[in-house]
């Protein structure tokens, strides 16, 4: 049947989003360190944030923010990352968070619109769980304008939306269980059998 809908209005309006500022202001030179990823996680999980979204990734390791994130409660959905005209395979050139082997957290690929991952997308059979529609997606950008974007930075958050709508309708579900529940209920494709986990 079809609806009207009022784009002002939500239609899950117990999910609540709280943005937090982890980068530079200078969007020519996107900058930021792993000691403002942990204080934000820290401040997100103290002020009732269930799970969260990373649309970013750093190459050098950080214990610290390996160990906030193993120990926190939250859902972390993270994306895979990018290369520059062509993916890598995270499983031998790691990046973080993405690279992560985490009970809490779900590394996202891009998927193009014909179901194949993107080539600029960042994959492993080993390390990236999930491949999502991150292709040629409205959405904001830094300077209070919208436009078209592709990237694993547009796929996470379809992750991230699944699953705030399964806490939001299950309030008892753990990070694991709302991981479980999406992994187990995606769909297997051929052309990703080799380069995501799902």
């Amino acid at each position: 049947a079809n609806r009207d809908v009022d784009m002002g209005q939500s239609d899950c309006p117990l999910v609540k989003i709280m943005s937090l500022k982890v980068l530079g202001s200078d969007v020519s030179a996107v900058e930021g360190d792993s000691a403002t990823l942990v204080d934000a996680i820290r401040y997100a999980e103290a002020n009732g944030a269930r799970d969260c979204n990373f649309s970013l990734n750093i190459d050098d390791y950080s214990e610290d923010l390996y160990t906030v994130m193993k120990n926190s409660e939250m859902l972390f959905v993270v994306s895979a990352g990018n290369g520059y005209g062509r993916g890598k395979c995270l499983d031998y050139s790691p990046q973080y968070p993405a690279s992560f082997d985490l009970a809490n957290m779900i590394t996202v690929a891009n998927l193009n619109y014909n179901g194949h991952i993107n080539k600029t997308s960042n994959y492993g059979k080993n390390t990236v769980d999930i491949a999502a529609p991150g292709t040629s997606i409205y959405s904001t950008t830094a300077d209070g304008e919208f436009q078209f974007a592709t990237g694993t930075s547009m796929a996470a958050p379809m992750v991230s939306a699944t699953s705030a709508l399964l806490f939001v309708m299950n309030p008892s579900f753990v990070a694991k269980e709302v991981k479980t529940v999406i992994l187990d209920n995606s769909t297997p494709l051929d052309d990703l059998r080799d380069v995501v986990g799902r």
